[in-house]
């Protein structure tokens, strides 16, 4: 019965470290490019868990959620709210699309850490 218990043990908490999220905490440079429009914000963000805080500049307070490998977050400063929807490229660099809301457009964004 040990055994048992401490195999349904192991077995949990190798799954739990598994569903963790790499962490993107840090200060990013974020360029985006939206209909041929750039722009580039600095980002700072905290990850606890799978949750995202964090400020981009005149862009505002950033709120959102890792799940899967993709991580999600808003924006409510600047002209449009923005979402940015995005992966952890292997060579460390964020990339995905951005969305603006009032407008309904979206394009294209690359985050790069700061170090």
């Amino acid at each position: 019965m040990r055994v048992r218990s401490t195999a349904v043990f192991l077995c949990l908490f190798i799954a739990a470290a598994h569903a963790e999220e790499k962490s993107i905490a840090g200060q990013w440079k974020v360029a985006i490019d939206v209909s041929g429009n750039d722009a580039d914000f600095t980002c700072t963000i905290a990850q606890e868990g799978r949750d995202l805080k964090g400020n981009c500049g005149t862009l505002g307070e950033l709120t959102g959620i890792a799940k899967d490998g993709v991580y999600t977050w808003g924006t409510t400063g600047g002209q449009s709210a923005l979402t940015f929807t995005g992966k952890l490229n292997a060579d460390g660099n964020l990339t995905g699309t951005v969305d603006v809301l009032a407008y309904g457009v979206n394009g294209d964004f690359k985050g790069t850490p700061l170090k």
